[in-house]
């Protein structure tokens, strides 16, 4: 059974929940996970995963990766400068900032 994602964990104890897209990064690779609403990093040499955004639950709210919430991401684009992330339900995401989507509205 797959949980949302969080802290970073090691990557072969983590059941993953319809992960689709995989964008290569500098800083690990990226990927989307639709089972979750997430968002989250696989970074080689720690050997972890973790969220990179979303809380988990299914809804369009914007605020802190770790409370946003998003609504079956789709599609993956990191920018060329390597400092956002693209996403349908998440528009440009900076790793240490908020997330912030085209409605910025909850629609639970």
């Amino acid at each position: 059974m797959a949980f949302p994602l969080a802290a970073p964990a090691p990557a072969l104890a983590i059941a993953l929940a319809s992960p689709w897209d995989l964008e290569l990064g500098g800083r690990g690779d990226l990927f989307r996970q639709c089972g979750t609403h997430q968002l989250g990093r696989f970074d080689y040499q720690a050997g972890t995963i973790a969220r990179l955004a979303g809380s988990g639950g299914e809804a369009i709210v914007d605020g802190p990766e770790d409370e946003a919430a998003l609504a079956q991401p789709s599609g993956l684009a990191l920018s060329t400068d390597g400092r956002d992330l693209y996403s349908p339900t998440a528009r440009p995401h900076r790793y240490a900032c908020s997330v912030s989507t085209a409605r910025g509205a909850s629609r639970r």
